[in-house]
């Protein structure tokens, strides 16, 4: 089997040296050395870096080479100021002001603990920077009979909620998943955005009260916050990229699923023997994330040297259904990173022409994609969930030109594939 490096693009194995957590004196020289490489585009390196949003994560891995000329200066200036800008904003502003306030205000409401989710947590606790982590808002889970409540505690210290959503908030049912999004803006300009959930998806069978009762508790700022603990997150990480549409192939070279394999590698790096893999195994089949799970691991491990244990992939092997099938990882992950991603060509090839994909799985993939659940819709739409109009955007949203024109494309690329593969 072929190591990454040998099979990747000059501007490709830079950007994975930079973002890596750890660097060995061998990686450190190859990193002085590809850029006075002939032919290495400083362009494509910029268009990869800033695909996948990692421009900060760059500039931070730079830092061990002060003095050298790794990058053109205007472009290690632009990525430093990214990098700065995201610390501040995520350990001064987020974690520093906007989340205790948020919390204590929900507190005061009543006997209301709120715990908090994804991004921020893995930001505070498991990076060796908070500022290496983007996240967009606050994700905070409270059980379903408290939510109103934590909601009405908001909006009455200056949340709103945006003018599309207001009716979700007249309509809210139990078998979505989140209340409607919270938002407050300051005299600056700034705004946050907290999300209330109260389960942790609407598509997968989930168990908070596991999450709940193994939570621990993290002082941000000097306000005590629960947050999941280091196997949940794991967990969590499986659960809500997978909800995305995501393939347990990875094919979509995208960088929410490059964001969730560095956060998995960043918890099992900082955890370390703290984790109970059990648990997470547990968690994962009940849920039936357990091949998504085992692909982002196994595609870290190519990417980042991730350490799991053996026996837990062949557990997660044991219980995926469908059954997984070995693949050559170190070519997966050069399809992941390919600089001019491809998504119709991969979306054929993922779907329709791989031996391991079982048919009814496929065909049951495509009906969820081309109609997803009425609460989806309604809540997309900012319309209520019992609304005729719900059968109108189902329809709509299959024939905006945007997608007529990618079935078109992927008409094509189909069509091409079957030819050669009946060619050859």
């Amino acid at each position: 089997m072929q190591s990454l490096k040998d099979i990747i693009r000059p501007e490709v194995e830079l950007f994975m040296l930079l973002i890596q957590p750890r660097l060995e004196e061998s990686q450190r020289a190859r990193v002085v050395e590809l850029p006075a490489k002939n032919g290495f585009s400083f362009t494509r390196f910029d268009e990869i870096c800033k695909r996948f949003r990692l421009t900060h994560v760059v500039a931070y891995g730079l830092k061990a080479f002060e003095g050298e000329a790794i990058l053109p200066p205007e472009m290690h200036k632009e990525y430093e100021s990214h990098f700065w800008s995201a610390a501040v904003r995520n350990e001064f502003w987020m974690l520093g002001k906007e989340l205790p306030f948020a919390v204590k205000t929900i507190r005061e409401a009543g006997d209301i603990n709120p715990m908090l989710l994804k991004g921020p947590v893995i930001a505070a606790l498991n990076y060796d920077c908070p500022g290496l982590r983007l996240f967009g808002d606050l994700d905070l889970l409270v059980r379903l009979n408290q939510i109103q409540k934590a909601a009405e505690a908001l909006l009455a210290s200056g949340f709103e909620v945006p003018e599309g959503k207001k009716k979700q908030t007249e309509n809210a049912q139990t078998d979505t998943k989140t209340y409607p999004p919270l938002v407050r803006r300051s005299s600056t300009g700034q705004s946050v955005t907290i999300d209330l959930h109260w389960r942790l998806s609407d598509r997968y069978d989930t168990d908070e009260d596991r999450l709940w009762k193994k939570s621990i508790t993290h002082e941000f700022n000097g306000c005590p916050v629960l947050v999941p603990s280091p196997e949940h997150r794991l967990y969590h990480l499986s659960l809500h990229t997978a909800q995305h549409g995501f393939t347990p192939d990875v094919w979509n070279g995208s960088y929410l699923t490059m964001q969730c394999v560095q956060d998995m590698d960043a918890v099992i790096r900082s955890e370390g023997d703290n984790l109970d893999w059990d648990e997470l195994r547990e968690m994962v089949s009940a849920s039936n994330v357990g091949s998504h799970c085992h692909s982002y691991l196994k595609l870290g491990n190519v990417l980042f040297g991730t350490a799991v244990p053996d026996a837990f992939l062949e557990a997660l092997e044991q219980d995926a259904s469908p059954p997984i099938v070995e693949r050559d990882w170190p070519i997966m992950a050069k399809e992941f990173l390919f600089e001019q991603a491809d998504d119709m060509k991969r979306l054929a090839f993922s779907v329709l022409l791989r031996s391991d994909f079982k048919r009814k799985v496929t065909l049951r993939y495509l009906y969820r994609r081309c109609f997803p659940p009425s609460a989806s819709i309604a809540r997309h739409y900012g319309i209520p969930e019992t609304s005729l109009k719900r059968y109108y955007y189902c329809v709509h949203r299959l024939l905006r030109p945007r997608i007529i024109k990618k079935g078109i494309q992927l008409s094509f690329r189909l069509v091409q594939m079957v030819l050669r593969k009946m060619v050859s």
